[in-house]
């Protein structure tokens, strides 16, 4: 009798199928199925793009820079060289 092995599909479910018919489908799924489970893709993305500053230097107009915390402005009446080293002190020692 025939093996039943296990098989992963790429949006997270598993299927137990005869080893002859997981095996078509992961060699002609055209990377649907895999004989292990994927990897998380959130984690990937995670992993790749590197995690934005918590205080940023942003413009607040004629000439004047802030830092900013998301919407809170922490700083105020800078000059762009004082509020990007500001800046990079603050995510420092945070």
């Amino acid at each position: 009798m025939p093996k039943k092995i296990k098989i992963y599909h790429r949006d997270g479910q598993a299927a137990e199928l005869f080893s002859v018919d997981a095996r078509e489908a992961v060699e002609r799924g055209k990377g649907e199925w895999s004989y292990r489970p994927f990897a998380d893709k959130k984690a990937e993305t995670d992993e790749k793009s590197p995690a934005k500053p918590r205080f940023v230097a942003q413009h607040r107009g004629r000439g004047s820079f802030s830092v900013m915390e998301g919407d809170k402005e922490v700083v105020e009446g800078l000059t762009k060289e004082e509020a990007e080293k500001k800046a990079a002190e603050m995510n420092a020692a945070s």
